[in-house]
């Protein structure tokens, strides 16, 4: 498939997926709970099963961190009643995971090299490589990120709450941050680099 089909019909999904799901249907429990449901299969049959339940893994924190907002906001009738929070709350919950797991099933169904035949000039490409390199990094040093801040002996020593595992993934999150940011930098001049002797594109 050529890729502009490719990304209008990766474009046209969002658009369908965002009117219906996160506008239209978004109060409608039982249509989130099965939207859910069918992006689970969908994750599954894309990632397999032990693939879905690590990227479930690493959306939890965030996730459980949600839910318990919403419940404690339930639990004292904050601003609304009980059934508006308990309502609220599982449906943007329940939204969140497909959404997010719905975009890594496109991400994995759009590839970045498809963008590489597309009609542009080097100088455009660039972009799309070097966005290509970062997303690769990102999701590889993640799990190293993680292992490298459970070993710390802060982090190893008392009780494992919620809150302590959540600054840990802030913790993370911020390395990953700073750890790409420094790659897109050192990335983005090699490539400038290369642009420069292949091509004679001056910076």
């Amino acid at each position: 498939m050529k890729p502009q089909y490719r990304l209008l019909l990766v474009s046209l999904a969002l658009i369908v997926f965002f009117v219906f799901f996160c506008l239209i249907y978004l109060e409608n429990i039982p249509v989130q709970l099965v939207v859910l449901g069918v992006v689970l299969l969908l994750s599954a049959w894309t990632f397999k099963l032990k693939g879905l339940l690590k990227k479930l893994y690493h959306f939890l924190p965030f996730i459980l961190l949600l839910f318990g907002v919403y419940f404690i906001f339930a639990l004292f009738q904050i601003g609304q009643n009980k059934d508006y929070w308990i309502h609220y709350g599982i449906t943007r919950t329940t939204l969140l995971i497909s959404s997010l797991m719905f975009i890594q099933v496109l991400i994995t169904w759009l590839k970045i090299d498809t963008f590489l035949d597309f009609p542009l000039g080097i100088e455009k490409l660039k972009y799309i490589i070097l966005g290509k390199m970062l997303y690769k990094i990102a999701f590889s040093s993640y799990s190293e990120l993680c292992l490298f801040v459970d070993s710390i002996p802060a982090e190893q020593a008392g009780t494992i709450t919620l809150k302590k595992k959540f600054r840990k993934r802030l913790i993370v999150l911020l390395a990953l941050i700073t750890y790409v940011i420094n790659e897109a930098t050192l990335k983005g001049e090699m490539i400038d680099e290369r642009i420069w002797h292949c091509h004679q594109v001056p910076k």
